[in-house]
């Protein structure tokens, strides 16, 4: 007979451990939040409370129409549950992916939880005290956040929005940031918020602000006339047959197409029209596409940056050098660097990389894991397609002066009119040539100084004569070795001045 083990349920305990060592920091924690609504809302406000430089309080608020429209639904229907699941985290179209984004975030940055949100015309105040949780006796009521319902005036004092809903994070863990000061975590959370969100704030269709100052979004090196010259394109396409559940990966870049070959795990040489005859008539549809009209399902962009401003001087250099990234990118949400693998090449020092992709599908194929990290150790077929066409597009981006393709990117830059920095001073900077060697000026040898003529007094010619003259006889004309009458002479500094007799000595002794 079998019958079911009595394991019980976990408790909250557990989870507030195990999410406190997820790998989480200030960043990664805001961006919970901030994904969970950028796509719904117009504003999002972040204001950080501090006393004597340390984050006391967090404040997050938005503007949604529909503050947390679910928070009457049970068990895992419900926003609060901690494996809360909805038809939108299998949205491509929502940020949202795994359903426990917001309260991971939320355990790892603070103590303590509360949420004012309004639900069409009532007003609520969810609490969630992680320390109290973890000590209830219950399993299961360790899990259930306490819920009290406001009138319009105290959600108006904690809201500063007519619609939608204030988080509100208290006793920040100090072991999440390292600020010395206020003007710097506010100078530095700004940054990265950018950083992440640019694309999305480019759009101008939601606005961040930090204890209110208006996040701006940055310079991307694709957008950049410097750079223009060199962006290349790959588009790859999955193609999959229902019937054998075959999954085929196509690649299109500038007038190229190829294939992924499973067995050599290499890209190899396909005519557009075999694509439609072996495969789009014999069962294959395009997957995990962008939209109905762009059928790619990945895209990768690749563009060399040596000849932009930001890299004429070795400190500014330092700084934005891209050095052969690959940022990865869904819906316009930055995920980080794919691609982490370190090398001593200095020649792809100057190649930016970014991928961009539309489904989550593909997301967790190429690493990305429920805290948002992109998992540096997954292998997979999908993950060395990528690969193998970054390696492609990347092709010929060498930052080596000395090189013939870096003479090839060098004349781009000259029938682009670009201005190529030549090295020298500028200001207070040393700028870098970034020509090729060939192309430089050649330096300007300095003359070598003539040697001082020796001054030799008429005795000292004619000690010196008659030294040389004893000095031939005893080694005989034809052994005659300056060398050996260097020795000789005791005064150096008329050494040369046997170069100047000698030919008169031959002459006398003849």
């Amino acid at each position: 007979m079998t019958t079911l083990m009595n394991v019980g349920c976990p408790h909250f305990e557990g989870e507030l451990r195990k999410y406190r060592q997820a790998d989480y920091n200030i960043y990664k924690s805001l961006y919970e939040f901030i994904d969970n609504i950028i796509n719904k809302c117009s504003v999002i406000s972040l204001t950080f409370k501090f006393i004597e430089n340390e984050i006391l309080e967090i404040r997050i608020s938005d503007n949604y129409t529909e503050g947390f429209k679910d928070i009457g639904n049970n068990k895992t229907n419900n926003p609060f549950n901690m494996s809360h699941m909805r038809p939108g985290q299998e949205n491509d179209k929502e940020m949202s992916q795994f359903g426990i984004g917001m309260k991971a975030g939320a355990i790892s940055l603070a103590q303590k939880m509360n949420i004012f949100t309004r639900v069409k015309d009532r007003f609520y105040d969810i609490e969630m005290d992680f320390l109290e949780m973890s000590k209830r006796e219950d399993p299961m009521e360790s899990f259930n956040p306490k819920q009290k319902e406001k009138d319009i005036d105290e959600y108006n004092e904690n809201h500063p929005f007519d619609y939608g809903s204030t988080i509100i994070l208290s006793n920040i863990r100090k072991t999440m940031y390292s600020y010395l000061n206020e003007s710097e975590a506010i100078n530095d959370l700004i940054k990265n918020i950018s950083f992440t969100y640019s694309e999305i704030l480019e759009k101008n269709e939601v606005v961040i602000r930090v204890n209110d100052i208006k996040v701006e979004p940055i310079m991307s090196f694709f957008k950049e006339k410097e750079c223009i010259p060199y962006n290349r394109e790959c588009k790859i396409f999955r193609l999959y047959n229902k019937e054998t559940r075959d999954i085929i990966y196509i690649g299109f870049y500038g007038k190229e197409s190829k294939i992924y070959n499973k067995v050599t795990k290499r890209l190899n040489k396909i005519k557009e029209g075999d694509i439609k005859k072996i495969y789009l008539e014999k069962g294959y549809e395009y997957a995990y596409c962008f939209n109905e009209k762009e059928l790619e399902c990945i895209k990768i962009q690749s563009t060399f940056t040596m000849y932009h401003p930001l890299m004429m001087t070795k400190d500014e250099a330092a700084e934005n050098m891209p050095r052969n990234r690959i940022l990865i990118y869904r819906d316009g949400r930055l995920y980080g660097n794919w691609h982490n693998e370190k090398s001593n090449d200095g020649c792809g020092n100057f190649t930016d990389t970014r991928i961009d992709f539309k489904s989550k599908v593909i997301a967790k194929n190429l690493g990305l894991t429920f805290n948002k990290n992109i998992s540096q150790s997954l292998k997979n077929e999908l993950s060395n397609v990528v690969k193998q066409f970054f390696l492609e597009l990347k092709r010929g981006f060498n930052a080596s002066t000395d090189s013939k393709a870096n003479e090839k990117l060098y004349d781009i830059a000259i029938e682009n009119n670009l201005s190529v920095c030549k090295g020298g001073n500028d200001e207070d900077n040393v700028l870098i040539d970034r020509r090729p060697v060939k192309s430089r000026e050649p330096k300007e040898q300095k003359p070598k100084p003539k040697p001082e003529p020796v001054k030799i007094y008429n005795e000292q010619i004619l000690r010196l004569f008659m030294n040389s003259i004893h000095s031939f006889n005893k080694y005989k004309l034809e052994d005659y070795n300056l060398e050996k009458a260097k020795k000789i002479e005791a005064n150096t500094k008329l050494y040369e001045s046997i170069f100047i007799l000698n030919n008169l000595l031959k002459e006398y002794l003849k």
